[in-house]
C-alpha cells in the first residue's frame, strides 16, 4: 500500500467530540479516525439503513469554557465570559487591521504594551474580549487558523477582517471547543 494512503480507525461519536473534525480544520491535517453517524440527508434517510461517514484529525479540541452573556465593561468595549484567560480583537486608528490574539494577564496591561512602541502612531483600542475558563492559546491558535486567509502578515496577528465578522468567527471557533 502506499504511503499516502492510510487505514483510518472508526471511533466512537462520544469519543469525536474531543478531536477537530476535517470540516472544521483549516490546518489541513491528515485525517486519522472517522465516524459512523446517522444520516440527516432526506434524501438518504437513515430510516433506509444510510449513515453519514465523518473525518477526524488527530488533533484534540482545545478544553474551553465559556459562561455568561455579552456585556459592556465601564471601559466600553464588549465582554463574553468569566474565565481568567481572555482572547482579544483591537483597533488602531491608523490602519483598517484587526488584532485578535490572548493574554492571561489583564487585557489593559496588554493594550499598554501594544501601544507603547515608537513604532505604533496611535494607541490600540479595545473593542471585544472574550474571558475563558482554559488553554488560550490553544483556543488562539484554532481562531488563527479559521482566519488564515484575512491574515496581513504570516509573521503577525493582524487580520483584514471587520469587527462583527471577526467576533461571529471566534464565537464559533470557541463554542466548537467547549
Amino acid at each position: 500500500m502506499e504511503k499516502r494512503f492510510k487505514i483510518l480507525e472508526k471511533i466512537t461519536v462520544e469519543s469525536a467530540k474531543e478531536f477537530i473534525s476535517s470540516h472544521d480544520d483549516y490546518n489541513n491535517d491528515d485525517m486519522y479516525f472517522y465516524t459512523l453517524e446517522p444520516s440527516n440527508d432526506l434524501k438518504y434517510p437513515y430510516s433506509d439503513g444510510w449513515e453519514e461517514v465523518i473525518y477526524y484529525t488527530k488533533r484534540r479540541k482545545p478544553k474551553v469554557k465559556v459562561e455568561g452573556e455579552e456585556i459592556i465593561t465601564e471601559e466600553g468595549y464588549i465582554q463574553l465570559g468569566t474565565g481568567p484567560n481572555i482572547i482579544y480583537i483591537m483597533s488602531n486608528s491608523t490602519h483598517n487591521l484587526l488584532k485578535i490574539g490572548s493574554t492571561r494577564g489583564p487585557v489593559e496591561e496588554r493594550r499598554k504594551q501594544l501601544s507603547s512602541g515608537t513604532g505604533v502612531p496611535s494607541p490600540f483600542k479595545i473593542e471585544w474580549i472574550l474571558k475563558i475558563d482554559g488553554n488560550e492559546l490553544h483556543l488562539e491558535n484554532e481562531i488563527h487558523r479559521h482566519l488564515e486567509h484575512k491574515r496581513s502578515n504570516v509573521q503577525r496577528e493582524f487580520f483584514d477582517i471587520d469587527l462583527k465578522q471577526a467576533v461571529e468567527i471566534i464565537k464559533k471557533v470557541a463554542m466548537n471547543y467547549i
